[in-house]
């Protein structure tokens, strides 16, 4: 099947129109792309010991913040 029929396909068995396809998957792809970047990014950090106590530091700095006993405001 060519990518058109399959288009075809998914706006007979969805409903939807092939538009709202493209969009709904476009939108899927760039946030599967966003945390695919998020992840390497966080693999990076954990391969540098210097970065990655760093990032353990700040990590308890803010777990003490949330703790301070203040109310949201």
């Amino acid at each position: 099947d060519s990518a058109f029929e399959k288009l075809q396909k998914l706006e007979q068995d969805s409903g939807d129109s092939k538009q709202e396809i493209i969009e709904k998957q476009l939108e899927k792809l760039m946030r599967e792309n966003l945390l695919k970047k998020g992840n390497e990014a966080y693999e990076q950090l954990r391969k540098d010991p210097k970065a990655w106590q760093e990032e353990l530091e700040e990590r308890e700095i803010w777990q003490q913040a949330d703790t301070d006993g203040l109310e949201d405001l």
